[in-house]
């Protein structure tokens, strides 16, 4: 999975768990932040807003279904 800035910028790049699970860590919650991510080899691509004590995942093509929460 790859995480880019708003403005396309590389910010990280993760492998997903045995269970599906993509984790990123320390991203900007100022200003209602957003970042986009997409998975390596598919057309699967998430919008992801970080608020100060919220995320929301949004899928942004079919077949993306997923969710996103603070830990």
């Amino acid at each position: 999975m790859v995480l880019l800035s708003r403005k396309g910028a590389f910010v990280d790049r993760r492998v997903a768990s045995a269970g599906g699970v993509v984790s990123f860590y320390d991203l900007d919650d100022s200003d209602d932040f957003l970042y986009y991510a997409s998975e390596s080899g598919s057309t699967k691509a998430w919008s992801v807003s970080i608020e100060v004590a919220s995320v929301v995942v949004t899928s942004l093509s079919a077949g993306g279904g997923s969710y996103g929460w603070v830990g």
